[in-house]
């Protein structure tokens, strides 16, 4: 999609989407390892610090694989330099696990949206104030609106949710409100609710 056309000349791209796909994506999304298991790996680097990979993974039971998954998540928690807890391990894996759940959520959405296909990737990816392309397959088809509900958020606003912290806001599709929160990646709200309920704060750039 994203090559298509850049010789300027005419181009199509086409998307195959099935709803029963999505299971297969969440399937393969990776899980929270076992609390024991980041004892082993955490226990295994502490006492060799200057060991290779492969004698770190003999050394803590795990396999190759599993222990480069949990040493990867390891140094995405690390503090100046020191070793975190097995807790702070785990809920690194938590997040990361959330975020992609919601990026497979984000698939299912642009693949069902009636909007501007071009819009809706922009959004995504935090570009603003794109105007219908006027050639995706729904611009064609007529059922884009560019009536959004109004709206006191706008795109790349930083907010706070009481349940899902801080996130920035990617865009607006009718009542549908996108945010993108650093703790549990994409979340689709209804506007109307945040609205009525206050349950975004809008935070200082």
């Amino acid at each position: 999609m994203g090559r298509a056309g850049r010789d300027q000349r005419p181009a199509i791209g086409l998307a195959f989407f099935r709803p029963e796909d999505l299971a297969l994506a969440r399937f393969f999304t990776p899980s929270v390892p076992a609390t024991e298991d980041v004892s082993a790996a955490l226990g295994a680097l502490a006492a060799q610090p200057d060991a290779t990979r492969d004698e770190l993974a003999e050394a803590s039971g795990l396999s190759d694989r599993a222990f480069g998954r949990i040493r990867n998540l390891i140094e995405d928690v690390l503090v100046d330099g020191e070793a975190p807890g097995v807790e702070a391990v785990t809920e690194r894996a938590e997040v990361a696990r959330s975020i992609q759940k919601s990026r497979i959520e984000m698939m299912r959405a642009y693949a069902e949206t009636r909007q501007c296909r071009r819009q809706f990737l922009l959004r995504y990816f935090g570009e603003v104030g794109a105007q219908a392309c006027d050639d995706c397959d729904n611009c064609r088809a007529g059922t884009v609106c560019d009536d959004e509900s109004p709206s006191p958020y706008a795109a790349q606003d930083p907010v706070q949710h009481p349940t899902f912290g801080a996130g920035v806001v990617m865009g607006v599709e009718g009542d549908q409100l996108t945010v993108l929160f650093d703790e549990v990646g994409y979340r689709t709200l209804s506007l109307s609710t945040v609205v009525d309920r206050q349950l975004l704060t809008e935070l200082p750039v």
